[in-house]
């Protein structure tokens, strides 16, 4: 858990919680394999960035490994920890900053049902050092707000477009995601890197006004993200931390294509529980 302030001016809350219930889950001197048939790890971050303008941006993120296979060994302080099973994530993703000064209330966002996929997690031990690294791949259901939408109304207007994305400016979308993340730990230094890359397709099938829908066209959309960290852990359960993430949005609708890249430097203290 953790509060900072990035170079724009705002100020970000952030709330990072796992549960691993493994029965041997770091646990020296331990060894175990076999079918876990239970919810093997859950993980949850919430994370909201306050500017003069009120909320800037907010990620909210749940995700379950819901059961699998683990192997796991570890001796005088070496081993590993395998693990690899079916996962499921939510994903709500809000940004009111990608669009730049032209449009400052541009609110961009992704309500992510990640439905199912594999899941595998892998952490080497080596004395004090830990290296942790997992891989999702999953099939997507989302609700997505068209990135192209402005520049494709602007030039060819809306008459005959679906009414959710004449009116509201998102579609409903199937998709996929692939996720990664690499955390390194020695003593009190972590370092840790993330990246995550969704595409999504508009579904074309209903409408609540179908009658007027003439113009069934298709919305594509894109999210890649990269966050980078260093952490150095203080006394008394606090650390601090800096950290980089980078957004790249894209969106198309027939001829007309909009991207925008995003930076964002964060330094702050957190305390761990």
């Amino acid at each position: 858990m953790g509060a900072s302030s990035t170079g724009g001016g705002v100020g970000e809350l952030r709330l990072d919680a796992e549960l691993i219930p493994l029965p041997t889950w770091g646990k020296d001197n331990t060894s175990y394999s076999g079918l876990y048939l239970d919810t093997a790890m859950t993980e949850l971050v919430l994370a909201s960035g306050l500017g003069k303008n009120g909320l800037q941006y907010l990620t909210f993120t749940a995700k379950a490994a819901l059961a699998g296979v683990a192997l796991h060994h570890m001796q005088a302080g070496k081993g590993y920890t395998f693990y690899v099973g079916a996962a499921t994530q939510y994903d709500h993703l809000q940004n009111r900053t990608l669009g730049g000064p032209q449009q400052p209330n541009l609110d961009d966002f992704f309500g992510i049902c990640h439905v199912l996929g594999p899941t595998v997690d892998i952490t080497l031990y080596y004395g004090a050092f830990r290296l942790r690294a997992t891989l999702d791949l999953f099939y997507d259901f989302a609700m997505v707000r068209s990135f192209a939408f402005e520049p494709y109304r602007d030039r060819h207007g809306l008459a005959g477009a679906r009414s959710v994305l004449a009116r509201k400016a998102y579609s409903y979308s199937n998709g996929a995601t692939t996720q990664s993340r690499i955390v390194i730990q020695g003593g009190p230094l972590e370092l840790g890197a993330q990246a995550q890359i969704s595409m999504y397709e508009s579904i074309n099938l209903f409408d609540p006004a179908a009658e007027e829908v003439t113009d069934n066209f298709s919305v594509y959309d894109q999210l890649k993200s990269v966050r980078a960290y260093s952490m150095v852990k203080l006394p008394a359960h606090f650390t601090a931390e800096l950290v980089m993430q980078a957004t790249q949005r894209k969106g198309q609708i027939k001829d007309v294509s909009r991207s925008a890249t995003e930076l964002r430097i964060t330094g702050g203290l957190g305390y761990e529980f």
